[in-house]
């Protein structure tokens, strides 16, 4: 939803951006992982990238086998989505990303691969690469993705939503809304209970 509202905005000043897309059946992609499924300004996404990506939410659970080739149109879509936010923030010359903040960002993720895998050991035996190395492969990542988060924020920063916005969407997108479960809230009260003497001594006898 951010990334539609966000494009439509962007197309509403119209500022121009190169975004050439070429959608194609995967189908038979995997024949193809190296060629190109869209062009975004300077940036290219090949099938490969795609397939990556398809393949970490395979590892997760999360394709249903019915509907492999809806997320992976979906995934496609986000990757264009995030290219064409970082195309515009790379042009802004009003956002600014310190190289020390990239290296905090960088530190905190890894100290939460250690915490989860246990040892700096652990995390360069899953990578494959000594932790300097796996710190430089990730500086490009995480400066595009903090670039990208101060560019969001920065055209939404100004926005107050308020009770009559909230209605004016729902009545306007309802038909298009997902449909929220009904939640049931069920309070249980425990109630400690102490048997008398004469409950003990009859349950005894029997």
């Amino acid at each position: 939803m951010i990334f539609t509202t966000i494009r439509s905005f962007l197309l509403a000043r119209n500022i121009q951006y190169i975004l050439i897309s070429f959608l194609f059946s995967f189908v038979s992609s995997q024949n193809t992982l190296n060629g190109v499924a869209a062009v975004v300004g300077e940036n290219i996404i090949t099938h490969m990238d795609v397939y990556q990506q398809m393949s970490i939410l395979e590892e997760q659970g999360k394709i249903s086998p019915d509907k492999y080739l809806e997320t992976e149109l979906l995934v496609l879509e986000s990757m264009i989505d995030r290219l064409v936010l970082l195309d515009f923030a790379e042009r802004d010359s009003m956002i600014y990303i310190d190289d020390n903040e990239v290296n905090s960002q960088i530190e905190l993720q890894i100290d939460n691969f250690i915490g989860r895998l246990g040892s700096i050991q652990a995390v360069e035996e899953y990578f494959g690469e000594d932790i300097n190395m796996i710190k430089k492969n990730y500086w490009k990542e995480v400066y595009e993705s903090m670039l990208i988060e101060r560019y969001k924020y920065s055209l939404v920063s100004g926005v107050d939503v308020g009770k009559k916005e909230v209605e004016f969407f729902y009545l306007e997108y309802k038909d298009s809304l997902q449909k929220v479960p009904i939640n049931i809230n069920v309070d249980i009260v425990n109630i400690a209970f102490l048997p008398s003497p004469e409950t003990i001594n009859r349950v005894l006898d029997r």
